[in-house]
């Protein structure tokens, strides 16, 4: 198999980079967790919210974890600025997932659809921890302070 080559990133984007991988590697770490639990959970407690809530999971999880995989790999942004504005779009996803999900798991039909949306609330809201850490550092780098 063709190894592909090593992406080069140039020094005014470089100091994102480990910071990138950090997080990638901590979204793995947290995919493969609840990929291995959504998928376990319905094995333990066999009702069909427990099903749903697990298979939410575990296809978020599933997602995440080929982001994470593909990102170790992928270009370098733009500039610093451009990564820092990528992020507060995904920030407001993480929101949006978290507020759809919360509606649907408060006012959503049956049981199992509202299970599934209480997967949905815990991926946002733990999606939106990780990218507000990675979020805060990448800011420190546009200030100057590598926080």
């Amino acid at each position: 198999m063709k190894k592909s080559p090593k992406v080069e990133w140039p020094p005014s984007v470089a100091p994102v980079r480990p910071l990138l991988i950090e997080h990638l590697e901590r979204l793995e770490i947290w995919a493969i967790f609840c990929l291995l639990g959504g998928l376990a959970l319905p094995l333990v407690w066999q009702n069909p919210a427990v099903l749903s809530f697990g298979l939410m999971t575990a296809a978020w999880a599933f997602v995440n974890l080929v982001i994470a995989l593909i990102g170790k790999n992928g270009k370098p942004p733009h500039s610093v600025q451009t990564f820092v504005g990528l992020l507060v779009v995904n920030q407001i996803a993480n929101y949006l997932y978290i507020l759809v999900g919360s509606g649907v798991a408060l006012f959503g039909g049956d049981l199992p659809t509202r299970s599934g949306a209480w997967a949905v609330v815990v991926q946002g809201f733990a999606l939106m921890l990780l990218d507000a850490y990675l979020l805060k550092q990448c800011r420190g780098i546009l200030k100057g302070t590598d926080s």
